[in-house]
This record gives structure tokens, C-alpha cells and sequence, in this order.
């Protein structure tokens, strides 16, 4: 379980993303962690530092301009936290909800080009949602590496990811992401923004929802844009275009 605190390194302003694991060994403990590499034996404390330890050494070697910055990890007897700056103007739904007259194509282009980087060092983001899409204070995008968050169960996945690519249900487990599949859910992200309207969220039937294919509203997309999103969220990962036909036509 993840969760987002605010506090002070220094004096600046930080996010500390904390990871609170559960106590405890046993056979119930050991199934869960099936598929992660982890031993059986191993606690669960012992998993998340692990866990921490390969997002750290993953987030110092992708830094760049349009990646959300990494100050280093925090430890305390009972947690781990990753730190980053703290972002007052949030994620990009919620800036836009305070700003709707700012240029959604430049915020858009930002977050391209940070996924474009990620890819370029063969880096898949895993969970490309509004969320992690982050508006610095200088009103820039930053994408936020969402390492620490793609272990959710089947039971929660829709509520949890707004969109993801068809071949990541019913289980889509971390192992099953790609950079097809971070391709699809840029173009949902995309659309979502630029139109206002909201593809998949809470409520939704889980199993359902890669079937709803969005409209085409009138009066937003030219020709050979709404061509490339319509690539971009095709049932067949293999016939999506990669992030750097995206960031070309973008």
C-alpha cells in the first residue's frame, strides 16, 4: 500500500511516496508474491525494501527534463519512502480543473516526450494514467515513474486503472505491460484531456471496458490525428505505432 505524504527536506517542499507493507510470513503471504522473484520465505517488510530499492536505482538512471525529478529514499524504522518535489498544482485533471484556458497540447507534448525518453532507454512505464502525469510549479509536465503502483488485484482493476490496453485483461499483472500497452492508454489519456470526456473510470465493468471505443467528437481532431489514435488503442498491440510516430505527429 502506497500512500503520499508532504514534508520538508532541506527547505524545500517534498511528496514522500511511502510504502506501509504488512507484517507477516506464511503460505497466504508466499502465494501472493508468486511471479515476483522474491522467495517464499521472505516478509514482506524485506519485499518492500527490495521493491524501494529497484525503483531508486530505476528512477537515478532515467532522469531527464520531462521526468519527474528524484531526490533519494527516506527510511524510518517502520517505512520506506521514495522523495520527490512536492507539486502544488497536482496532476494534470486536477490543473486543468483550475485551468482550463492553459494549452492542453503543450501539456500533452510534455508527457509524450517524457514517455518517449523512457522508452528510448527501453524503460515501460506500466501505468500511463492522468495520475501520473504531473504539472511542476513552473506549469510544465512531468511524468511520474509508476513503479510502485501496478500491483493491484484483478478485483480492483478497473477503479484503479482508468485504461489499459485490452491484453492486460482480466489479470494484467505487472509482468504483462508493455510499451504497446503504455502507447494505448497515451492515446486514451490523449483523447480524455483534449474532448473533456471521461473513457473509463470507477463503476465501469472491468471486463468490458477495452471494448468501449471512443467517438470521434467534431471539431477537435484533423483527419490524420484521430488516424493515429485509432492505431494507438487498436485490440492488436503489434498494430500500434511506436511513441516516437506519436511524438512525430504530436
Amino acid at each position: 500500500m502506497t500512500e503520499i505524504w508532504k514534508g520538508m527536506y532541506g527547505s524545500k517542499v517534498v511528496a514522500l511516496k511511502v510504502l506501509r507493507p504488512h507484517q507477516g510470513k506464511g503460505d497466504g503471504d508466499a502465494k501472493a508474491r508468486k511471479g515476483f522473484g522474491f522467495p517464499k520465505g521472505d516478509s514482506d517488510i524485506t519485499i518492500a525494501k527490495q521493491r524501494f530499492c529497484a525503483a531508486a536505482v530505476l528512477m537515478k538512471q532515467v532522469e531527464d527534463v520531462n521526468i519527474m525529478p528524484f531526490y533519494g529514499v527516506s527510511t524510518t524504522t517502520s517505512s520506506f519512502s521514495l522523495v520527490f518535489p512536492w507539486y502544488k498544482n497536482g496532476n494534470i485533471e486536477q490543473y486543468l480543473e483550475e485551468n482550463p484556458d492553459v494549452d492542453r497540447y503543450d501539456l500533452l507534448l510534455g508527457a509524450v516526450k517524457g514517455l518517449r525518453f523512457l522508452h528510448s532507454n527501453g524503460v515501460v512505464h506500466g501505468a500511463f494514467w492522468p495520475d501520473h502525469i504531473l504539472i511542476d510549479n513552473g506549469g510544465d509536465a512531468r511524468l511520474a515513474i509508476a513503479i510502485l503502483d501496478t500491483q493491484i488485484s484483478q478485483r480492483s482493476y478497473c477503479s484503479q486503472f482508468p485504461v489499459t490496453g485490452p491484453e492486460d485483461f482480466p489479470y494484467g499483472e505487472p509482468e504483462t505491460k508493455s510499451m504497446e500497452c503504455d502507447v494505448f492508454e497515451l492515446a486514451i489519456v490523449i483523447y480524455e484531456v483534449l474532448t473533456g470526456i471521461l473513457t473509463h473510470r470507477e463503476g465501469c465493468d472491468y471486463d468490458q471496458a477495452f471494448l468501449v471505443v471512443p467517438m470521434r467528437p467534431p471539431g477537435v481532431f484533423d483527419d490524420l490525428f484521430w488516424e493515429l489514435l485509432e492505431k494507438c488503442w487498436s485490440r492488436r498491440p503489434q498494430k500500434r505505432p511506436p511513441i516516437d510516430e506519436v511524438y512525430r505527429m504530436a
